[in-house]
């Protein structure tokens, strides 16, 4: 009897995770019934990554009331496990780009203080690790609005008190950080993130992320400028030094990562190490024959950080081979080099990209891979 672990992340726009590891399991099923299967959604600790743990670990769901970028009242929900020890905040969850109508997109006017709000709350709730993922938000303020919502204090250079949005940034003057609350003492925070951009320059989360969120070229730079600033005024206060806002990660999120990891002290770990973590991957993996990921796009990006980037390590260990399967495939050469012993792409080259993320036609795709997948490795043959 063969083991089979299907691990796909989702393939976005199309099918989340779970749906794409039911359709698979289904289908192998009809091809290989003797086959032993594991199934295991996963995701890079961005979007989907509460909906995966909480299908797959002992938890429970908290409910609140926050606010979203543009400050309108929204119920937001977080993950809570291991006896009630830690959770999971999704910072999209609360300020996530995809909740804001395109046209009301203004990074300018946006703010994180949501993500404060729901970390105050699980800090009430006695969590003691809190993991923030940083995937998908809408914001580029450096962290400012969630920083003013834990406690500190920004002036700018006459003394007004900055509420905390994109514009503020290049205002910033003073950095006040004596009246923090006093539950950060308390609780350990960890920065989720798989993007490796610094808070600001050519490669920062102005220039990279903020084209996407709605900002113009002139507000790029503003925003920049600003998150520059925002650097600069925390090392003249003694609460960051010059190379925190160089670390990879500290762009993530429109710069959340500077003020999860500079500020409060945060550790930074990767979103596709903790889910893996989570999951209890590695050990649920031995003595597989064969594992099968996937997402909606499979290139060189992939290999840094992502899902397929995680399952190819840790299959290595074990020596399993890897086959995915993405909607588009790019650079399958350096993707066959890395690791993967076979790589398809399902989408249809007769169909749009329309036409191809339709629901019912990513499963067809899906479908029609495993049968190629199947037949290359002999599994067929088990059953």
């Amino acid at each position: 009897m063969s083991k089979i672990v299907l691990c796909p992340d989702s393939f976005k726009g199309s099918l989340s995770a779970k749906e794409v590891v039911e359709i698979m399991a289904e289908k192998i099923k009809r091809l290989c019934p003797a086959s032993r299967l594991v199934c295991i959604p996963l995701a890079d600790g961005g979007e989907g990554t509460i909906d995966v743990l909480s299908d797959t670990i002992q938890c429970e769901k908290a409910k609140v009331n926050v606010h979203d970028s543009l400050g309108n009242i929204i119920s937001a929900e977080y993950l809570i496990y291991d006896s009630g020890k830690k959770c999971l905040i999704e910072s999209a969850s609360a300020v996530g780009l995809d909740l804001i109508e395109k046209s009301k997109r203004q990074p300018m006017k946006m703010s994180s203080r949501g993500v404060g709000e729901l970390i105050l709350d699980a800090a009430f709730k006695g969590c003691e690790e809190i993991f923030v993922s940083l995937g998908g938000t809408g914001t580029c303020d450096g962290g400012m609005g969630l920083l003013n919502e834990l406690g500190f204090k920004f002036y700018d250079h006459q003394g007004i008190r900055l509420v905390g949005k994109g514009e503020d940034l290049t205002k910033i003057g003073i950095i006040d950080a004596k009246d923090v609350n006093p539950c950060l003492k308390k609780i350990k925070l960890k920065a989720v993130c798989d993007v490796s951009a610094p808070l600001y320059g050519k490669k920062g989360a102005a220039f990279v992320f903020a084209p996407q969120k709605g900002a113009s070229p002139d507000e790029i730079e503003i925003l920049d400028a600003g998150l520059k600033n925002f650097a600069v005024v925390s090392q003249e206060a003694g609460l960051t030094d010059f190379y925190t806002a160089m670390k990879p990660g500290s762009g993530a999120a429109g710069g959340m990562g500077f003020a999860m990891t500079g500020l409060l002290n945060a550790e930074y770990i990767s979103g596709v190490d903790f889910v893996m973590e989570a999951v209890d991957f590695e050990n649920r993996i031995k003595d597989a024959g064969l594992i099968v990921t996937g997402e909606g796009r499979i290139d060189k990006q992939s290999l840094m950080g992502k899902v397929a980037d995680g399952v190819l390590k840790r299959a290595e260990r074990h020596r399993i081979p890897v086959v995915g399967l993405g909607g588009k495939v790019e650079n399958a050469d350096l993707l066959e080099q890395a690791g993967f012993s076979a790589v398809y792409e399902i989408s249809d080259p007769n169909k749009s990209l329309e036409e191809n993320m339709n629901k019912e036609t990513t499963l067809l795709n899906i479908e029609n891979a495993l049968e190629k997948c199947v037949s290359m490795f002999g599994l067929n043959s088990c059953g």
